[in-house]
Order: structure tokens, then sequence, then C-alpha cells
């Protein structure tokens, strides 16, 4: 089996091109968010602060992650190493 040896920078590449529908879907919801923050309530405070900003971020981060899954890892995880079949 030949390893494939990568770059720092192929790595974080691959990541963000990996992760676009998770990105595009979270900058949509949070410029939305950000839009319309005096009219969504408690909702709409979290944005007041920079805590509740990177609370609300990280949680969709998080759902949208699991949402896109099969375009995130598109491939079975115990396919990939033989041994873990069994």
């Amino acid at each position: 089996m030949q390893v494939e040896y990568l770059s720092a920078f192929n790595v974080v590449l691959g990541v963000l091109t990996r992760f676009w529908p998770v990105w595009i879907a979270l900058a949509l919801v949070m410029g939305a968010s950000f839009g319309y923050k005096k009219k969504l309530g408690l909702y709409g405070q979290l944005f007041d602060s920079g805590v509740g900003i990177v609370g609300v971020g990280i949680c969709l981060f998080w759902l949208f992650t699991a949402i896109f899954a099969s375009t995130v890892a598109p491939f079975d995880p115990l396919a990939q190493v033989p041994i873990m079949k069994d």
C-alpha cells in the first residue's frame, strides 16, 4: 500500500473544499441572522455579544456538518481500513 504524503497547505485546502456546502450554509444563515437580528427575539439577542456569535457559529457549523455529512465524508469509514471490517 502506497502512502500519500500531503503538505499542510494541501490538508487545509482539502478541508476547505470538502466542507464547501457547510461554509456556504453557515455564511447564509449568519448573514441573515445579522440582518434580521432585531426581529428574531431571543435568537437575535445572541448576536449582541461576541460570545453569542461564536456560540451560534459553532452550533451551526456542527448542525450543517451533520446535514451535509454525505458530501463532507463520501467514503465508508470501515471500507478504508480492511482490518476494521470484522
